[in-house]
């Protein structure tokens, strides 16, 4: 005999147990050309110093000694300094120049027909001189024009009124030169002339940074001091 395999059925009240499929989520992808840039520029910002990369940030900024509509300037990462000293270099070594609270340096006004100029500041307790270009000077120097006088600085810039007024003494048209010499130094050079006055006395020329003694050589007594005259602009007319 077969024997007859029962098969249950479902009925159609009975719900089979449901499946929750949960949607799979993929990770972005990152394009491995975008990936391998910033390790390299991650690996590049790392060899470069810091302070390198401080004077890159700052390589626009303005900075030194600049000159602004005549007056001088001096800045500092792209800020101007106020009332404050500045050592430059120049063609003839180091200078030092001040600033003042408008951020302008000290300096006299060019006078026409001349050489050099200066003017005294005070800065503090003391007094300084700078010429046109802002320099502090030093030692025995005279301000432009026929009317010029001489000024005496110490070795540091400051304005000496004792010794200025000894010098004014000794420079005196009939002084003795050899004294005058021992109060402003040895002349940077000497030239022989002959003066064109009555009786053509042989004279010698002195001169000086900022000006100029002519000494009578007979009596080696003082004739005149001169400014420096600027002969370079006189040749432009």
């Amino acid at each position: 005999m077969q024997q007859r395999t029962s098969v249950s059925r479902t009925s159609p009240s009975q719900t089979l147990p449901s499946r929750t499929v949960s949607p799979r989520t993929s990770a972005p992808r990152i394009a491995p050309v975008r990936i391998l840039f910033w390790a390299v520029l991650l690996a590049l910002l790392t060899l470069v110093p810091a302070s390198v990369r401080a004077q890159a940030a700052t390589a626009g900024a303005q900075s030194g000694l600049t000159e602004e509509d005549g007056d001088f300037y001096y800045y500092k990462k792209g800020k101007a300094v106020h009332s404050k000293w500045i050592t430059v270099s120049t063609e003839d070594g180091k200078k030092r120049m001040y600033f003042g609270s408008d951020g302008k340096a000290y300096r006299a006004e060019k006078e026409p027909g001349y050489a050099f100029n200066l003017k005294v500041f005070k800065i503090g307790k003391a007094r300084y001189g700078f010429d046109t270009n802002g320099y502090m000077v030093k030692g025995v120097c005279r301000s432009g024009g026929l009317d010029g006088q001489l000024y005496a600085f110490s070795k540091k810039g400051k304005y000496n009124a004792a010794l200025t007024k000894k010098v004014r003494a000794a420079a005196k048209k009939g002084k003795s030169f050899p004294k005058l010499r021992k109060l402003i130094g040895k002349p940077l050079s000497t030239e022989k002339t002959t003066l064109c006055v009555e009786g053509f006395p042989a004279a010698v020329i002195c001169t000086y940074e900022s000006f100029t003694v002519t000494v009578l050589s007979s009596r080696k007594t003082v004739y005149q001091i001169d400014s420096i005259i600027d002969y370079g602009e006189y040749e432009s007319f």
